[in-house]
């Protein structure tokens, strides 16, 4: 379920800051409440357009769990808009790692999105028996 920062957080802290080339502000965001996944974020916001570029998840407690990177973005049309979509996505989790060569390598996904469409799927595609197939691998 997509996160409604607006509604789920209230902001903590806002600063301006680097990251790498982009001018951000960077957000500190507390949960409002404990129906959210994380109930401390940071988030990096472009200052020209923003976007998120950087998001980090912590705990209650203040340990970081994940790290996600975005560094760009695709702009698609679809419904008679325009979307900002992510053309790659870095996500760290923070819990898992090792240690190698006196440096903490943390495991990695790459996400990476093509061929964005906006048409309506068929409600075939989605049927039982392939929910279960692919629950199953």
């Amino acid at each position: 379920m997509p996160q409604k920062y607006y509604s789920s957080y209230s902001i903590e802290s806002a600063q301006s800051v680097k990251l790498g080339k982009f001018d951000c502000v960077l957000f500190t965001l507390n949960a409002k409440s404990n129906g959210v996944d994380y109930p401390v974020l940071k988030l990096w916001i472009t200052k020209n357009d923003g976007l998120v570029r950087k998001k980090e998840d912590y705990s209650s407690s203040g340990q970081l769990l994940r790290t996600t990177a975005i560094p760009s973005y695709q702009l698609v049309e679809g419904n008679g808009r325009q979307y900002n979509i992510p053309v790659s996505m870095l996500i760290a989790d923070n819990l898992r790692g090792k240690k190698i060569n006196d440096k903490m390598q943390y495991e990695r996904t790459q996400v990476t999105i093509t061929n964005v469409v906006f048409n309506n799927v068929d409600d075939n595609v989605y049927s039982k028996p392939f929910l279960e197939m692919m629950s199953v691998q």
